[in-house]
């Protein structure tokens, strides 16, 4: 079955959880990234997502105990996850993971109204739509199936053949009515992947998807979730950015068409805390459009007893150490640097960007939202 949370947004203009104001906000929030998919049926064109050598036991372990330490608290606690980094559905160890007792346990333990699953989705691969039935049937009769109270798929869409082919759209048609007839609660978003000709035809896609699927399209900078310290990485990036300033020339339709996370600048910054789960070790993931793992020494989590201590030990280490050292750069002088510290981007520049000086974000686009629903109270 489908939900209707993306419609109450995109169709009735709600804002749910997003631009809240900082005095709004109580609990803390740790979401976890669980990097545990192994393996791709799918080729999306722009993937730069590590495919291989992510499955790790000791992962699901982590989460477990982290979860177990939450379980009774009411001030901090665990947000909805978010299983990657491949293609769920086209994962080689699918099977392993939705019948793994220790990860259901573990959702068991979060609140009720937080033990969704954020997970992504491809169409048109190796993989048959009667393979996909199977194996969402699968994970209905499987452990996590009956843990999980929601399911966030994104699904990963090539904008340029929805647009002009009939039998990709077929497919995507396809793909929507198999969730749709799932006994799962399924909510559905769609994403694409900066590629050559997605610019000219974003928001004609964007107006399609909204009125033909009532959700939203996520424009992502096709790098976030792998950077590796590439030179090839970083100028995409910074095509995204020359890409944010040409389509918000018209402020408002930018504004209520484009789904534009790094305008929130409540978002995954305060009050929030986002970790990586990878190899059996625990990484502070930064905020850039969507949550990085970059899994280098630099974000790991040192863990010394409590891991929830450990976990905002070094948040608060990190933030005040980049906003301690931001004076020898752009970020000095920004008045998003206490937000950006929280998203950790200083310390990207430090790190993935190997001490860059300028802004590697668009403030000009950022500042779009300033008066936004917080008017001015995040910084």
């Amino acid at each position: 079955m489908l939900n209707n949370e993306w419609k109450s947004i995109v169709i009735d203009g709600k804002k749910l959880e997003e631009f809240s104001a900082i005095s709004d906000m109580g609990t803390y929030k740790i979401q976890v990234n669980l990097e545990i998919l192994e393996g791709c049926s799918y080729m999306c064109p722009g993937c730069f997502v590590k495919r291989r050598g992510n499955w790790n036991p000791k992962s699901i372990n982590l989460f477990h105990a982290l979860a177990y330490e939450l379980k009774d608290r009411t001030d901090i606690v665990l947000d909805d996850i978010v299983i990657g980094p491949t293609d769920f559905y086209g994962a080689e160890n699918l099977e392993e993971i939705i019948n793994n007792p220790r990860l259901a346990d573990a959702i068991l333990m979060m609140p009720e109204d937080n033990r969704n699953v954020q997970h992504n989705c491809s169409i048109l691969g190796s993989l048959s739509e009667e393979d996909i039935d199977g194996k969402i049937k699968a994970i209905e009769n499987s452990p996590l199936g009956k843990a999980v109270e929601a399911w966030d798929v994104q699904i990963a869409l090539d904008l340029n053949r929805l647009m002009t082919d009939i039998i990709y759209m077929e497919a995507l048609d396809r793909r929507i009515e198999t969730f749709k007839n799932s006994s799962l609660n399924f909510e559905i978003s769609m994403a694409t992947n900066i590629v050559q000709g997605v610019e000219e035809i974003l928001f004609a896609a964007i107006d399609f998807v909204r009125t033909k699927y009532e959700t939203v399209i996520e424009v992502l900078p096709s790098v976030v979730r792998s950077f590796n310290h590439s030179a090839k990485h970083g100028d995409k990036l910074f095509e995204w950015n020359d890409m944010l300033t040409r389509l918000s020339v018209d402020q408002n339709r930018f504004k209520n068409k484009f789904h534009f996370l790094q305008g929130d600048v409540s978002h995954k910054a305060f009050h929030y805390s986002v970790v990586s789960l990878y190899q059996g070790d625990m990484y502070m993931s930064p905020f850039i459009y969507e949550n990085a793992q970059i899994h280098i020494d630099d974000f790991k989590v040192p863990v010394n007893g409590s891991l929830v201590d450990s976990i905002l030990n070094k948040k608060n280490e990190v933030v005040n150490r980049q906003i301690e050292n931001s004076s020898d750069k752009e970020c000095g002088s920004c008045k998003y640097l206490n937000i950006c510290a929280n998203r950790m981007v200083p310390m990207i520049m430090d790190t993935v960007f190997d001490g860059r000086k300028e802004c590697i974000l668009n403030k000009d686009v950022i500042s779009l939202y300033d008066d936004e629903v917080y008017h001015g109270n995040s910084y």
